[in-house]
């Protein structure tokens, strides 16, 4: 017979106090938000995995709802805490009771506890009155190494017949317009969904996707479609690789490259000689040269988007570039016609075009003399430009001003002359033209024909005639230069830099300004200004009308400085002070040549002037030299019984 001893009723207590506590310190673990949720598991991983994307990243953590004990107001914190230890900064405060509404609670983990790859424990630790209780964990699994250890992946492989011949459009239409790419399957770590992603190219920015294969068994091969649109364009030598990346996102290193050919387009044809506009005269000479030769290809039969063309100048090839279905043009330098022969010489410029690893050359070329001997010293530089840099820039100097390089008013009606210093290499023979604002001086006094006697420091004499200075008009900075010619050898030429010369021979006037509707009962002569003429500007402002003349065309398309400004006396001597009002209007092509009016506003400049004079005048830019109107003086009378002008009188 058993006999139960019933316990003291201090021990039932002491064992009821034991089970709460028990029970209290069931706290459940964390988990993470489904913003950014852990990965769901597979039989070949470790369980709970953190995919890549949210790695580093600060993470949404939810905590769960926990006992919190019967006695409510009482404080609490709680923690996340990372390997067991707190981390201080994700502290959540609050007040017993918690809600059950408020639940889950949204706590933060910081990014920086999750870059480095392994088993981590998440938990949490919740203070009660001062208390502890730690959560259960959460393992989260950081994987931070792409399939076959980041690794390149082996050679993919293709049909016997493909990796024999390449791609064909013959092998196309007998495979459903399609190539099979095999990946070989057997990589280090290789999971269930890992991704396999095969491109056609030769870096990832630029290459076409392929395809993309996602491995749920690891039993079966991984193969993906080649199509033919997929082709389009990639005639030539061409590349398939690919990458791999497991389902955390670690993507690995472009696999070796697979070359392969393809050949889709039948071959271009009906090639036409290529053209060049330069050799019409059957000659390329210096100046055609310095300017890049261009070579003109017709289109063809068969043309296919990555045609390239490639022109050859006596049999050296030039770089490939791309050819347009419509034509191409091709720009030869300098340096491929001299091709280190300045001498007379008969050339023939070809060109092939290239389609992948296939080249079709055009037979007939085009044959032309070259000649590139030019008068004067050897031009240093390479290449050669228009400008020779030996030659010593003209100076010119005028019939009176002192000054070199400059002609003034005290010049007018009279030549000009200049002088260059002899260049080193002049022969006998050689013809020094001058040309003034690009315009050929006339013979004999615009040219030099060199004796081959001249000392070293001899400079050559020219007169610029003053019908010819006359004509090209004003300017500050008109050009001079000239040229080396030796016409009994070719007709090439060297030239020389311009000289810039400041020319104001002529006196610049421009239409004068002058104030508009004068009272003519109070002053017959116009000159009388009053309530009377103000009037409206197209925003409604009082204003004194100015008219400024048509018949000045260099007026137009700029920016013209306008100032009206009051005067004490009548002769315009002493202004008012603060009476000055400058104001600017560009004139349209219209204006500059009928007319146009500008305003200077009632209030406050009229006011100001009130019973005395004010003057309009401008400045504008003539051939670069600043030109100033003839000022218009008016006499102003701008009230009336010591009252200011009513406005609302029109």
């Amino acid at each position: 017979m058993n006999i139960q001893v019933k316990p003291s009723a201090h021990q039932a207590r002491m064992d009821s106090s034991k089970l709460r506590r028990n029970a209290n310190m069931a706290v459940p673990a964390p988990q993470l938000a489904d913003i950014n949720p852990l990965l769901p598991d597979t039989s070949d991983d470790d369980l709970n995995q953190l995919h890549s994307q949210y790695q580093g990243q600060a993470l949404a953590v939810d905590v769960p709802q926990f006992d919190q004990g019967s006695n409510p107001g009482l404080p609490g914190r709680i923690y996340l805490q990372w390997q067991g230890i707190r981390l201080d900064e994700t502290i959540f405060r609050f007040t017993t009771p918690i809600a059950p509404g408020d639940f889950p609670l949204k706590l933060t983990l910081p990014g920086n506890v999750t870059v480095n790859a392994g088993p981590f424990q998440l938990s949490y630790v919740v203070y009660t009155g001062g208390n502890p209780a730690v959560s259960e964990s959460l393992t989260i699994n950081i994987d931070r190494t792409p399939p076959n250890g980041g690794n390149a992946g082996a050679l993919i492989t293709l049909p016997l017949e493909v990796e024999a011949n390449g791609i064909t459009a013959e092998y196309l239409a007998a495979n459903d317009n399609k190539v099979v790419v095999t990946v070989p399957s057997t990589y280090g770590d290789a999971r269930i969904d890992d991704e396999v992603v095969v491109y056609l190219g030769s870096t990832i920015p630029q290459a076409l996707l392929v395809g993309t294969f996602t491995r749920a068994d690891l039993g079966l091969p991984i193969t993906v479609d080649l199509t033919e649109a997929m082709l389009t364009g990639k005639e030539g030598a061409q590349t398939l690789f690919y990458t791999l990346a497991d389902r955390k996102g670690n993507v690995g290193r472009q696999s070796a490259f697979k070359h392969v050919n393809i050949t889709l387009a039948p071959a271009p044809s009906n090639l036409q000689p290529p053209k060049v506009p330069v050799g019409d005269d059957s000659l390329i000479d210096h100046a055609d040269a310095i300017q890049g030769v261009i070579v003109q290809i017709d289109p063809y039969t068969n043309w296919s988007t990555g045609d390239q063309v490639v022109v050859a100048f006596d049999g050296v090839d030039r770089p490939a570039q791309s050819m347009p279905e419509l034509g191409a043009v091709v720009e030869l330098p300098y340096s491929a016609v001299l091709n280190d022969d300045p001498g007379v010489k008969q050339s023939r410029i070809t060109y092939k075009i290239v389609r992948g690893n296939r080249e079709i050359p055009e037979p007939v070329g085009y044959e032309v003399d070259v000649d590139l001997r030019t008068p004067g010293p050897v031009d240093p530089t390479d290449p050669p430009g228009v400008v020779h840099p030996l030659l010593a820039l003209p100076v010119v100097q005028g019939a009176v001003t002192v000054d070199p390089d400059e002609l003034t008013e005290d010049d007018a009606g009279q030549s000009a002359t200049a002088a260059v210093d002899l260049y080193g290499g002049a022969k006998a023979g050689d013809v020094v033209q001058l040309y003034w604002d690009s315009v050929a001086v006339p013979a004999p006094d615009g040219e030099y024909r060199v004796l081959g006697s001249e000392p070293p420091t001899f400079k050559m004499p020219f007169t610029i005639p003053w019908t010819l200075i006359d004509d090209r008009g004003n300017s500050d900075a008109l050009p001079v230069h000239y040229t080396v010619a030796h016409p009994a050898v070719n007709e090439n030429i060297i030239t020389s830099g311009a000289k810039l010369v400041r020319v104001q021979v002529s006196t610049i006037v421009v239409p004068d300004p002058k104030f508009q509707f004068a009272d003519l009962e109070e002053d017959p002569a116009g000159n009388w200004f009053n309530c009377s003429s103000l009037r409206q500007d197209e925003a409604g402002v009082w204003s004194i009308v100015i008219r400024v003349p048509g018949g000045e065309p260099k007026l137009a398309n700029q920016e013209l400085a306008f100032v009206y400004q009051g005067w004490v006396d009548e002769a315009g001597t002493t202004p008012v002070p603060g009476n000055e009002y400058p104001f600017t209007f560009t004139p349209t092509d219209e204006q500059a040549n009928n007319g146009f009016v500008v305003y200077v506003p009632y209030d406050p400049w009229f006011l100001t002037t009130d019973l005395r004079y004010g003057s309009i005048v401008y400045t504008a830019l003539i051939d670069g030299f600043p030109v100033r109107s003839e000022r218009h003086l008016g006499a102003f009378w701008m009230s009336s019984a010591g009252q200011t002008c009513r406005l609302t009188f029109r």
